[in-house]
């Protein structure tokens, strides 16, 4: 594919993301006014629940897109995580403290290529193992490759993903039995987000799927996130620097991060509470507040 026909489809796509983002905004904002107030969290879920029911406007967000450069950032991360000093066990807090303060000398060179041994084959032998959930599939892209996916979407693009809206669906343990499909806590070694957070009207919301794919991951998991941005790096970093501060509120530390030409690539680790975070000064509205994005507008009265 030409790089032209890859530049245009970036800029679509981004285009169809700020669509549906501004609609589900207005939304909101309607809401408000009628309330006469701020939409609490509880009633952006309610206009949540209601834009799920539109399957018309769902259909025409599935987004049927070239992911190839988002897939690579997701598969070279997981495999670098996965590619750990053995001697360490995985899981340990020697591990984690090695993985979160690895000196800056010997961080990786980040791409959104395959790397140089990554065909199909080396990727199904590293990652097989690993339990993968990718929150907005739309249509599965991981796997051909043979990982072990649970790909979800709240508009499926064909059978191999699950209708499933990850804001509300069920959150049991490991050991539970469930009739339809579940999220499981401490389950997961990789969730990805995918241009999801761009997708979710509001701070307070975005929030809300990281912490729900906290609660999915197992200790030294990662939660990988990728969303849409053509400007360079400098005019990013005050928004990538507040969702750093909410995000690792929440059990998570950052571990890798990149822009890359037409998105953010950004991975958190998920850490015991010895090495989390503390924000004592700041509240859940304050840590809310700090997932807003560039394109969101202020929820006031004309």
């Amino acid at each position: 594919m030409a790089f032209s026909d890859k530049t245009e489809q970036q800029q679509q796509l981004a285009r169809t993301l700020r669509e549906h983002h501004r609609y589900l905004r207005a939304k909101i904002k309607q809401h408000a006014i009628k309330k006469q107030n701020d939409c609490s969290p509880l009633e952006e879920e309610y206009v949540w629940r209601e834009h799920l029911k539109d399957k018309e406007r769902l259909a025409d967000a599935a987004l049927k897109k070239d992911a190839r450069r988002r897939f690579y950032f997701a598969i070279n991360r997981a495999q670098e995580n996965n590619q750990q000093d053995p001697k360490i066990r995985p899981h340990s807090k020697v591990s984690n403290m090695c993985l979160l303060h690895d000196p800056p000398s010997k961080a990786p060179k980040y791409t959104d290529q395959p790397l140089a041994d990554n065909n199909e084959s080396t990727i199904q032998v590293e990652l097989s193992h690993l339990q993968v959930l990718d929150v907005g599939s739309s249509f599965n892209p991981f796997k051909k490759h043979g990982l072990n996916v649970d790909a979800i979407d709240i508009s499926p693009a064909n059978e191999d993903v699950i209708d499933c809206d990850f804001l509300s669906a069920s959150l049991i343990n490991v050991s539970e039995r469930a009739e339809t499909f579940s999220l499981r806590r401490n389950h997961y070694d990789v969730v990805i987000f995918n241009f999801l957070l761009s997708y979710i009207p509001t701070p307070a919301l975005r929030r809300k799927c990281c912490l729900r794919a906290r609660s999915c991951l197992r200790t030294a998991g990662i939660l990988i996130i990728t969303t849409p941005d053509s400007s360079n790096v400098g005019k990013g970093a005050s928004w990538m620097k507040s969702w750093r501060t909410s995000i690792e509120a929440l059990g998570f530390r950052r571990w890798r991060y990149e822009k890359l030409p037409h998105f953010h690539g950004i991975v958190f680790r998920a850490v015991d509470d010895c090495d989390a975070v503390s924000t004592p000064r700041l509240t859940g509205p304050d840590l809310n507040r700090l997932m807003t994005h560039p394109s969101d507008d202020r929820l006031e009265g004309p």
